[in-house]
């Protein structure tokens, strides 16, 4: 008979993998949605952004498909599992696969930095740097697992907490830095532009916001629980996490379009 602890287990990864669902089926439509205006409503499709879009929406793919997998062992008990080795390895497979995501998403976020800013490559020398740290702290962080019982052991908790906390640093930071950007830039150039055109700059700003603050919100969340040694909030708020990591990069083809709202600076000027 199943103690209330293995009742508790298979509750938190059926709500953790029933929320993950839904967030993907919304994901999935948003994602095909964007794919088909950066392919088919641009002139020249920005290679550069739809490449990381469509890994990232394989890479999730996968990691649902992890999920689906964990939810099935917890209902059906496989023989193979009884020594937890198909457990840890879908354990560790999910760690790696959010890790994936979450680098993409990072660099996603610095490319969008640069080409709103267009400072040239020392502006984003920073950003850079703790990128590539937090990217060594992913793998390293990954790779505890497998010699670890779990993920609240020492070693890996203080990596994955440093994982998430550089990412969370890293994207605050940019998407900031892109906010004020637009918004200064929208301000100069809207007595040129129109309030029409004006509004739309000031459409793009808020997705951008709302897109942020949901992610943010959200990792730190996740950081809350690891800090708070929850497992059971652990898996709920991570599998939600990874739904919302993949969200947050898909505005990133709404902000191109500011860094051209630039060029009409000169004319603006030219009229005082």
């Amino acid at each position: 008979m199943a103690s209330d602890s293995d009742f508790v287990d298979v509750l938190t990864t059926f709500i953790a993998i029933f929320a993950e669902i839904f967030l993907y089926g919304i994901y999935a439509l948003l994602f095909f949605v964007c794919l088909w205006v950066m392919l088919f409503r641009n002139n020249a499709p920005n290679w550069k952004l739809i490449t990381p879009l469509v890994t990232m929406f394989i890479v999730s793919t996968a990691h649902f498909a992890v999920a689906l997998y964990a939810i099935i062992e917890a209902f059906v008990q496989l023989p193979s599992s009884k020594d937890g080795h198909i457990q840890d390895s879908a354990v560790i497979a999910a760690y790696g696969l959010y890790n994936v995501l979450s680098f993409i998403g990072d660099g996603i976020v610095i490319y969008r930095y640069h080409v709103i800013c267009d400072s040239g490559f020392k502006i984003v020398v920073l950003p850079i740097m703790l990128f590539l740290a937090n990217t060594s702290l992913g793998i390293y962080s990954t790779a505890s697992l497998a010699f670890e019982q779990g993920p609240f052991w020492t070693t890996a908790q203080h990596f994955t907490l440093a994982t998430l906390c550089s990412s969370l640093v890293l994207n605050t930071v940019c998407t900031g830095l892109i906010t004020h950007r637009i918004w200064a830039s929208t301000r100069i150039i809207s007595p040129a532009i129109g309030s029409r055109h004006a509004a739309k700059c000031y459409a793009v700003l808020a997705i951008i916001v709302e897109s942020a603050a949901i992610w943010t919100i959200s990792t730190a969340v996740v950081i809350g629980t690891y800090v708070g040694h929850a497992p059971h909030a652990v898996v709920i708020s991570f599998e939600i996490n990874v739904q919302i990591v993949v969200r947050s990069p898909l505005s990133s083809k709404l902000p191109a379009s500011i860094s051209e709202l630039d060029s009409l600076r000169p004319s603006a000027s030219s009229r005082h």
